[in-house]
């Protein structure tokens, strides 16, 4: 596979290379609003959550969530090794149930394969990670944080656990990286208005810090 590579000037990138390169192409742009789109789908992914803090310091959003499990919605596995998968991998399309068998040829004796990509993996965590200079996710339960520190797509340490006071749910820490984005950063009214419209069944509240 080497040499096919280095004949044809083949570079296999890793997951978040690729997404840095071409950040257009999972978030729409590097302005405001793919920071914007970032924060629309992170509130996304924590749905089921009662109670929903934004926070916005400097150049850094803050998303606390409070739920009743620490769960990604709408994904039936929860908890701490989840987190680590969904924010170090791309979701790949894969043929749940089997429609083929490996000995099976595609044609018209048999069904035809349906590849589909399974919902209850979000994307959107990874995509973050690769588009961040700091990028930290926290499980919280029973009073202990379970936090990973990310950077541009790496896993800088961790997990540490440590108490807290707040209550079950995800918190999630996204600092734009400033070589893809700029300084772009959405208003607070228009985060706002995403955060009503995503979180609009819960409890939300946005401050500027």
């Amino acid at each position: 596979m080497s040499n096919v590579a280095e004949c044809y000037d083949i570079i296999v990138l890793e997951w978040w290379e690729a997404i840095r390169r071409r950040p257009g192409m999972y978030i729409g742009g590097t302005g405001a609003l793919g920071i914007l789109r970032i924060i629309r789908d992170l509130l996304d992914a924590a749905q089921d959550a009662s109670a929903v803090e934004i926070v916005l310091q400097d150049n850094t959003i803050s998303i606390q969530t409070a739920a009743t499990s620490p769960s990604i919605a709408p994904c039936p596995r929860s908890g701490v090794p989840f987190l680590l998968e969904a924010c170090t991998r791309l979701p790949m399309p894969v043929d749940e149930p089997p429609t083929l068998a490996l000995s099976e040829i595609l044609d018209e004796s048999v069904n035809p394969a349906e590849f589909r990509r399974v919902p209850q993996v979000v994307p959107v965590l990874a995509i973050a990670n690769a588009l961040s200079s700091d990028f930290r996710v926290s499980s919280i339960s029973s009073g202990i944080a379970t936090t990973f520190f990310f950077s541009r797509g790496r896993l800088i340490r961790g997990p540490e656990s440590l108490s807290t006071t707040a209550p079950d749910g995800l918190a999630l820490l996204f600092t734009p990286d400033l070589d893809i984005f700029g300084d772009a950063m959405p208003g607070v009214h228009l985060i706002a208005e995403v955060a009503r419209d995503i979180v609009c069944c819960t409890r939300s509240t946005i401050r500027v810090a």
